[in-house]
């Protein structure tokens, strides 16, 4: 989170900052989600390897109407809505239960991000337990 304080002050990142070397380090554990606003979906643009790995599949490229449950899809529904606001840092913790996974406790910051002028996308930060 100091990193994004010291890169983005005013609390809303872009893009291409996440794209600079400081930022590499985190990426396995970053999750970028466009809002689509026709839909009213967010796309999942990014999804890093550590989160791949966890989760036990990709779902960069797809909807999150496409994942997961319905009571999931709403609880990530409102925490993008809520980071998409740009009024801060959002935090929020759950279990991922699969049939196939042990339970694995999961952490997440997410913030506002610009892919233009203004915010229209959510950058996430997930670790696990």
């Amino acid at each position: 989170m100091a990193l994004v304080n010291a890169t983005a002050p005013d609390g809303a990142l872009s893009f291409s900052d996440t794209q600079t070397r400081p930022f590499m380090k985190f990426w396995s554990n970053l999750i970028i989600s466009e809002y689509l606003k026709n839909e009213n979906d967010f796309l999942c643009r990014f999804l890093g390897t550590t989160l791949v790995k966890n989760y036990g599949a990709d779902h960069t490229g797809k909807l999150m109407s496409e994942r997961g449950t319905k009571e999931a899809q709403e609880f990530l529904m409102q925490l993008n809505l809520d980071a998409l606001k740009g009024e801060g840092l959002i935090y929020a913790s759950g279990n991922v239960f699969w049939e196939t996974k042990t339970n694995k406790r999961w952490h997440q910051v997410r913030t506002g991000l610009k892919y233009g002028k203004i915010i229209d996308a959510t950058l996430g930060f997930v670790v696990f337990e």
